[in-house]
């Protein structure tokens, strides 16, 4: 599991800022991956699952951002 830890938010641009990092970081590690997919047969479940667990945390950063954007 991913622990994102960042200070209080305080305007919509640290906002975007914050989510453009988060999807950044989700996207790196989706990719490869996508990468170990296309050459491990035998790796595609657990390739799933991370994928899986990458979109949660975007959906998890999404949520928060949206939360705290209504907060303020």
């Amino acid at each position: 599991m991913i622990l994102f830890v960042t200070s209080i938010i305080k305007s919509g641009s640290e906002i975007l800022s914050f989510a453009f990092e988060a999807v950044n970081f989700a996207s790196a590690i989706i990719n490869s991956v996508l990468e170990i997919i296309n050459s491990e047969s035998d790796t595609i479940n657990f390739g799933f699952q991370m994928i899986n667990g990458e979109l949660n945390t975007i959906i998890s950063v999404v949520h928060m951002i949206i939360v705290k954007a209504s907060i303020t």
